[in-house]
């Protein structure tokens, strides 16, 4: 199996399970956060227009 990130051959058990090697899954984490980060919500739009009006 390969890596869903770089491409390259998983070798260990765990690896394979979560489809990343060991720094691409640490690179892949620390993406999804700044993501999740940077997401509004919908309650927050709502908050944003009743503000605005």
């Amino acid at each position: 199996m390969k890596c869903k990130r770089c491409g390259k051959t998983l070798k260990t058990v765990k690896s394979i399970g979560v489809g990343y090697g060991p720094i691409c899954i640490k690179k892949q984490a620390a993406e999804d956060a700044e993501f999740e980060r940077i997401q509004i919500t919908l309650d927050e739009i709502v908050e944003l227009e009743q503000v605005a009006q």
